[in-house]
């Protein structure tokens, strides 16, 4: 069967492949498919998360060559780009007070431009010319991603919700139905300026667009539907990273399965692997282990091969990252500038180096900048330990040698991956001159190290804080590391092998697929035996049923709110959730009052009388005069509780006319407080 086209059919073909992919992606935005896939909402978030990667990736392809690039990469960093481009836009509509749907419609707009980019480009082959054999399929390399991503869609799923995730999941459900978008407090219903450090921070807006695309709930998207995306992402990020470091598809196969065996191996408290596992959906985790590796890939390939359009595309990334989160970006950065360093004197080149110096250094300008134009805000920054008596959650993370000097704690890394790790930056040494992987573990396991010594990790601390300092374990390069350790021994094992194994390096590609598969064996098996240790391993039908009750509270909320309203909750959690549930629901207390302070900033004084208040109007033995009291002043509109708050049915049954129970959801019921 001839496939061939003449010009003008291709030519043809190429109109009308444009004309479907504008009427499929238009569709997409603007028709309510969602409806059709209701009972589907797995499906629903894996096409939102493909509508989201979509312009980013083609911009990708426009900018580095997608054979030089692979699919993987493409992909990886086009997710990044995206939430590049979301930050931008984003940054406009905070600026100019515009909706969620400015964002949406920048990003078709960027998406259709880049499909018609694609389609117009298109090599159809040509009648009488030769066509081009596929690539050879690596199957053990393939078999092994394959497992790869089991484990991602396994042990990534139903995310556990810790208290941070209140606040990002507050941000989300405020910017996915937000009227109008702006840098004002939206927890507490007052007339006030958040801090200058959450004005860039934009991956929770890139999570409020999948959640409109796909129109799941912002709760429920990360806490059960996005993990195991965000898991699939990492393994191919990893992939990408390790073939743009000259691996094999084998061995960059083989760096993935060592990373997630490396990170099931250190789960102790505070270790990667708790983080890794545990809460890839917040922020800085997301900038660590999905973005970061983007950058990367994007940094080395332009070192390769320096063009504008590559160092663009760089700068859109470590955008993208900074959008993210602002410190991890700055690790990141340093990583990707030791291994620049290291490129430009081996190669004698400092025009690629000074390039990216150049990019990071104006990008990263920004968010370091904007921490010191609120005053108040930036005498808070812990840079120093002096005269700071630390808690016990900061105080084992750390190694500290006096108010001054003052590293990572090393038992944050201590286990067998790290000691291979180790070695492997040994013997990178002798290799550095011949081997891109080599420049990098060093560069890398470098960095880590640096972080990790008194005498040096207190210099990082002053730009990361100390803090954020710890969080650097997150980038000591495992899976490359041990996966170059194992190559390099296998080359110098080779020398004794009969000539006629070494003539046939079939052995070794056989023997590098079967470690690969039997590593990620392994690790899904080891990580079903560790349900305490894992608390991703799998939460109960139970708790995903409370996460669906929670939210059909905030749908019962957002009903009966027309504008803005105080909620009260009369538990901790169900005060937490509030805000995250709808977004009409402001609170009177958000946490605790020292964080409260810190993202409103009010007074301590009035924090924590707020906090007081709170305490006093959910308790079951305050006398009814004073609750009273204390919720007109407050101007409470609703209460939500549960059934175990019989405090709060005797009321409605005694008093119908002042709070009545007005919506139920399995055990959470919702109170409106009709005349105090």
């Amino acid at each position: 069967m001839n496939l061939t086209l003449s010009s003008d059919r291709a030519q043809f073909s190429r109109w009308a492949l444009t004309a479907a992919a504008l009427l499929i992606w238009g569709a997409l935005w603007f028709l309510p498919w969602q409806s059709g896939l209701e009972s589907l909402a797995r499906l629903r978030i894996l096409i939102a998360v493909a509508m989201f990667v979509t312009p980013g990736a083609l911009l990708v392809r426009r900018l580095q060559p997608s054979r030089e690039a692979g699919l993987a990469g493409i992909l990886v960093m086009g997710l990044a780009v995206s939430i590049a481009l979301t930050g931008i836009l984003g940054l406009i509509a905070n600026t100019a007070q515009l909706s969620i749907y400015f964002v949406l419609t920048g990003l078709f707009v960027v998406g259709a431009v880049g499909l018609v980019d694609w389609t117009r480009n298109i090599a159809f082959p040509l009648a009488g010319s030769q066509t081009r054999s596929g690539r050879k399929i690596d199957w053990g390399a393939l078999l092994t991603l394959g497992l790869a991503m089991v484990f991602a869609m396994r042990f990534f799923a139903n995310y556990r919700v810790f208290s941070d995730d209140f606040w990002y999941d507050a941000v989300i459900t405020h910017y996915a139905n937000a009227p109008h978008l702006d840098f004002k407090d939206f927890f507490l219903g007052i007339d006030l300026q958040l801090p200058t450090r959450f004005w860039l921070a934009y991956w929770m807006l890139a999570e409020a667009v999948i959640t409109r695309l796909a129109n799941l709930h912002a709760v429920e998207l990360t806490a059960i539907y996005l993990p195991p995306l965000l898991g699939v992402v990492v393994v191919l990020g990893f992939y990408a990273l390790g073939r743009s470091l000259n691996f094999s598809p084998r061995m960059a196969a083989l760096a993935v399965a060592l990373e997630i065996a490396s990170m099931l191996l250190l789960l102790e408290r505070h270790q990667p692997g708790t983080w890794f596992l545990n809460r890839l959906v917040l922020d800085k985790l997301v900038a660590g282990f999905v973005v970061a590796p983007a950058l990367w890939v994007s940094g080395i390939a332009y070192l390769a091969a320096p063009s504008r359009l590559r160092l663009l595309l760089v700068a859109l990334i470590t955008l993208g990252l900074m959008f993210t989160h602002p410190a991890i970006a700055g690790m990141a950065v340093c990583v990707l500038g030791l291994y620049a360093a290291l490129e430009a004197v081996t190669k004698r080149e400092f025009k690629p180096f000074a390039g990216l110096m150049i990019v990071f250094g104006v990008v990263l300008a920004v968010p370091f900048a904007l921490r010191f134009l609120q005053n108040r805000y930036a005498s808070t920054l812990p840079f120093m330990l002096e005269n700071i008596e630390l808690d016990e959650a900061h105080a084992v993370r750390l190694w500290r040698l006096n108010d001054y000097l003052y590293g990572i704690n090393p038992a944050l890394l201590w286990g067998v991956p790290t000691l291979l790790a180790l070695v492997a930056a040994v013997v990178a040494l002798s290799e550095l001159r011949t081997s891109r992987a080599a420049r990098w573990v060093v560069a890398a396991t470098v960095f880590v190290v640096f972080a990790v010594l008194p005498l040096t990790g207190w210099i990082l601390g002053l730009g990361f804080t100390f803090v954020q300092l710890p969080r650097a374990t997150w980038f000591l390069p495992f899976g490359i590391a041990i996966a170059f350790l194992l190559y390099w021994v296998g080359r110098k094992v080779q020398r004794f092998l009969p000539d006629r194994m070494r003539e046939r390096p079939g052995y070794m590609h056989l023997l590098v697929s079967i470690v690969s598969i039997g590593v990620m064996l392994f690790s899904i098996v080891y990580a079903t035996g560790q349900p305490k240790r894992m608390q991703t391993a799998r939460i109960s039908p139970r708790r995903e049923a409370e996460i669906s009750q929670r939210v059909e509270m905030g749908r019962q909320l957002d009903k009966r709110i027309a504008d803005q309203a105080v909620v009260v909750g009369t538990d901790q959690e169900s005060n937490w959730y509030l805000p995250a549930l709808s977004d009409k629901a402001n609170v009177i207390i958000f946490k605790s009052a020292s964080i409260t302070q810190g993202i409103a900033f009010i007074s301590d004084e009035e924090a924590a009388q707020r906090e007081q208040d709170w305490k006093k109007i959910t308790d079951p033995s305050t006398e009814r005069a004073e609750r009273v009291r204390l919720l007109d002043a407050y101007h409470v509109k609703f209460i939500s509780g549960s059934d175990a708050d019989t405090w709060l049915e005797q009321w409605a049954k005694q008093e119908p006319a002042k709070i009545r129970e007005v919506a139920r959801a399995g055990k959470y019921l919702l109170y409106q407080v009709l005349a105090p």
